[in-house]
């Protein structure tokens, strides 16, 4: 059962993808909320992490539900 789950969560990973996008407008880590508020509210987006020295964030998302494009569109 455990072999179960967990080839099913390796499959269910290899579906992310993984983009990086710059965020040119981001200056101070006060702004990561919004940045989480943006992200939390699209369907297929599952994480991500925000770097701010340099203005970086990087998102796990379902390319099926959600494209990189239209994540970006959303900065």
């Amino acid at each position: 059962m455990a072999a179960e789950l967990e080839k099913s969560n390796k499959a269910a990973t290899k579906k992310l993808q993984k983009s990086y996008f710059d965020v040119l407008g981001l200056c101070c880590s006060s702004e990561v909320p919004l940045i989480e508020n943006i992200l939390k509210s699209l369907d297929g987006v599952k994480d991500f992490s925000v770097i701010v020295p340099t203005r970086t964030v990087i998102v796990f998302h379902d390319d099926l539900l959600i494209s990189q494009l239209q994540i970006g569109n959303h900065f």
